[in-house]
């Protein structure tokens, strides 16, 4: 494919010389600004309800040490029947409530 002049010149037109091109430098941008963030009231009470099931006591620790164990090693199971009835369980009672 030949490109001609004419294309060049055209191109040149529309996109413009780079020697008219006014260059902007570090200095003419102006101080950085700093990120900010905006925590939701529903994301501070998720992060509270966090926190909270953290510090509870009814947490059976030598149960979850046993699973965390057991799915380390691979010995853990799990029966795909179990949990669909839980899961489909679950959904009932989310419906009724």
């Amino acid at each position: 494919m030949k490109i001609s002049s004419l294309q060049v010149q055209s191109l040149l037109k529309i996109y413009g010389r780079p020697e008219n091109r006014t260059k902007i430098s570090q200095g003419d941008a102006g101080p950085a600004k700093a990120d900010n963030v905006m925590i939701s009231d529903e994301g501070r009470l998720k992060q509270k309800a966090i926190q909270a099931s953290g510090q509870s006591e009814d947490i059976r620790k030598d149960k979850v040490a046993e699973i965390k164990q057991a799915m380390a090693s691979g010995t853990y199971q799990v029966n795909p029947e179990e949990v669909a009835e839980q899961i489909i369980y679950g959904s009932i009672i989310d419906k009724l409530v």
